[in-house]
């Protein structure tokens, strides 16, 4: 697909997630858009969730592509996209690496569909630091600086899909340090409509997998948001898939099965074993670390120390317009969990028992699109050992959250949308990654207001108003604060060649709620005030002839800090060689003000490098397929900090201004 496209993409994944500081969440996002891409979706036999879990399409273009396919048949290419009415022809670009417009075809034996239909895909990867950092030279880390990992998928539609990943990060010694693999069962392709038969059994999967119902505040996955699209704000999770990737965390193992009990109802039933990482003292859990990360003493006793257990179920209902679900789940661990009393936790703390649930809905009326979810919560009580200190009495606590929002076509060319959330400070659980400013949704209040205008099919203008307040301090010691945020953004789109140019204006302002009560106070709340103005000028220019030219520049607080970066690529029309090279420069005044940038990476790998203090980067990625079964790929970066002697911080720091990193994979399909 042409880069430009993939990185815009991308990007609005990035804004999306930034706020939630989990890296996890941010490579899981971007590595399923990058499976849709190396594995297409039927439009003629998909679904309504399934185009819209593609995050390109409005419900508006979603029900007019439905209506046209019912009225029609099915649709031969998507040149045919041009001629639906009320779907506009610009998307049609947009979506052809998305999908594929193969008919349906006949049931079939699984035999018959393994043999016909049966894909296999190994890809090997290796990475390595160039330079020494104080973790190698002073013997820190367990293992050595290479980074390895291997992943396999063999895919028959989805009647069986079998996936293994096996991982080790730089600086751990175990060889994989972790894995993750599933078998998954389906039934046979569903209908011309798009509908499976009542009785089926839609998948069921023994191994690892995900769960994302709803909008986050029960069971999420932390795929949320259209960029400032208003037309594409909201983003529904896609339910039970398998899972075989490279991330440490965010998925279950053990077993899952999807139902479909009648023609529009599918009920989930699911339960999880999974041994996770743990610091156990005196017998008592004191926190669950999620990096995956085994390379110190410290990080390796923490290895699996702890076993969670997941039972529950999910009910969904589909009408026509509209969808309703149910969620509920129970998660224990094997031992008391009682983390470290701090301020940011004083009314969030976690046990080793929580039950949950939730009710979400969407539907679609007119011009009119409503969504939400209302998801609850109950932690119970862990009672300390009895040669412990009584503690102060707490109750178990109950809490409720609520998200909301509305879709408003207001004209072919006007549309409005809005978002209201509340997410009290006692409300918790271990798998909650709803839409908001914190990786968990607690401690929030907020409400946003976005509109677009679109003055041409090339020409549009996007305006966006958050405000957020958080009533209770935040990790680690942030006080009491309300966030204000705007945005603007134009953007042009060339018809006929892949050219995009876009202005982002946006204005950040943090005032804490905390008044001043001595030094102490003062300084606290000094660091919960600020104001932060972007600027960003972007230019991207795709040619006919395959070649890739980009510019950014981007300012911070009228150019107190600064990126901009040229791209340069190339891509052969038979599409066996690819090229691509990014020169950036920056400078920051601290880290805290670092700049994020999508940087092209190997298939399944996220880079999304922060650019702080001063200095310049340079990466270059090659892709060459010299036989039709065979892609080989290979990516050198580094970055050089001006006027430094030494580079990175703790562990990480090494001798000179010089960062360099080079990575490799080699790709098998067939």
């Amino acid at each position: 697909m042409p880069e430009p496209l993939f990185e815009a993409l991308a990007e609005n994944i990035l804004e999306s997630l930034s706020e939630s500081d989990d890296e996890t969440a941010t490579a899981l996002a971007l590595e399923t858009l990058q499976e849709r891409i190396a594995r297409p979706l039927r439009f003629n036999t998909s679904t309504y969730d399934e185009l819209e879990s593609l995050g390109l399409l409005s419900p508006w273009e979603i029900d007019a592509l439905l209506r046209y396919r019912n009225a029609y048949g099915p649709i031969t290419g998507a040149h045919e996209l041009h001629y639906i009415p009320d779907f506009p022809s610009e998307k049609a670009r947009r979506l052809a690496p998305f999908l594929s417009f193969e008919p349906a075809t006949p049931p079939e034996s699984l035999a018959q569909t393994i043999k016909r239909r049966g894909r296999h895909e190994l890809a090997l990867r290796y990475g390595r630091a160039l330079y020494r950092s104080k973790a190698y030279t002073e013997n820190r880390y367990a293992g050595t600086p290479d980074a390895a990992a291997l992943r396999y998928r063999f895919q028959a539609e989805n009647r069986l899909q079998i996936g293994l990943a096996l991982e080790k990060d730089a600086g751990e010694k175990r060889i994989p340090d972790s894995w993750a693999g599933f078998i998954a069962l389906g039934d046979a392709a569903p209908n011309t409509q798009g509908h499976p038969r009542a009785g089926a059994l839609k998948s069921w999967i023994i191994g690892t997998y995900k769960l994302h119902f709803g909008y986050g505040l029960h069971l999420g996955g932390g795929l949320f948001g259209g960029g400032l699209d208003a037309e594409m704000l909201a983003r529904p999770g896609n339910g039970l898939k398998p899972f075989a990737s490279t991330a440490e965390s965010g998925y279950f193992s053990g077993s899952a099965v999807c139902l479909q009990a009648a023609r529009r109802t599918e009920v989930t039933l699911f339960y999880s074993y999974r041994k996770i990482d743990a610091a156990v003292e005196d017998g008592l859990i004191t926190s669950l670390p999620a990096g995956g990360y085994h390379r110190t003493d410290a990080e390796c006793e923490k290895r699996r120390r702890a076993v969670q257990q997941v039972g529950g179920l999910a009910v969904e209902q589909a009408f026509r317009h509209a969808k309703i679900g149910m969620t509920l789940s129970y998660t224990f661990l094997d031992k008391p969990y009682q983390p470290k009393s701090a301020l940011y936790n004083q009314f969030n703390r976690l046990s080793d028992k929580v039950l949950g649930g939730g009710f979400h809905y969407r539907a679609l009326w007119r011009s009119l699109h409503f969504y939400g979810e209302l998801g609850w919560s109950c932690i119970f009580n862990t009672p300390e050992p009895n040669n412990a200190p009584a503690p102060h009495p707490r109750p178990t606590a109950v809490s409720a959250a609520l998200f909301q929002g509305l879709q408003w076509k207001v004209h072919p060319r006007f549309s409005l949308a809005a978002q209201w959330r509340h997410y009290p400070r006692t409300y918790g659980g271990y798998f909650v990654h709803a839409p908001g400013r914190q990786s968990k949704a607690y401690n929030e209040s907020g409400f946003g207001c976005l509109a677009r205008t679109n003055f041409s099919d090339r020409l549009h203008l996007d305006a966006a108003v958050d405000f957020a307040l958080h009533g209770w301090f935040s990790y680690p010691k942030k006080p009491p604060f309300t966030d204000r945020r705007y945005d603007l953004k134009l953007h042009y789109a060339a018809r006929r060649h892949a050219l995009q140019v876009y202005a982002l204006y946006q204005y950040r302002q943090s005032a804490s709620n905390t008044p001043s009560a001595g030094n102490n106070a003062a300084e606290a709340a000094a660091s919960a005030a600020g104001t932060l103005h972007v600027l960003r000028l972007h230019l991207a220019y795709d040619s006919p002839c395959g070649f890739l030219y980009q510019s950014r520049l981007e300012c911070r607080n009228f150019a107190k800090g600064w990126l901009i970066y040229q791209d340069f690529g190339y891509r052969l029309p038979s599409g066996k060689f690819s090229g691509n090279l990014r020169f950036a420069l920056f400078q920051t005044a601290s880290n805290q003000e670092r700049f994020y940038a999508y940087e092209s990476d190997l298939l399944y790998a996220a880079a999304f490098p922060a650019y702080a203090g001063r200095g310049h980067r340079l990466y270059i990625l090659i892709r060459y397929k010299p036989f039709r079964f065979m892609t080989l790929e290979a990516r050198y970066a580094h970055t050089l900090y001006d006027h430094s002697f030494t580079s990175g911080n703790g562990l990480n720091e090494s001798p000179g201004g010089l960062r360099p990193e080079i990575k490799c994979q080699i790709r098998f399909t067939f």
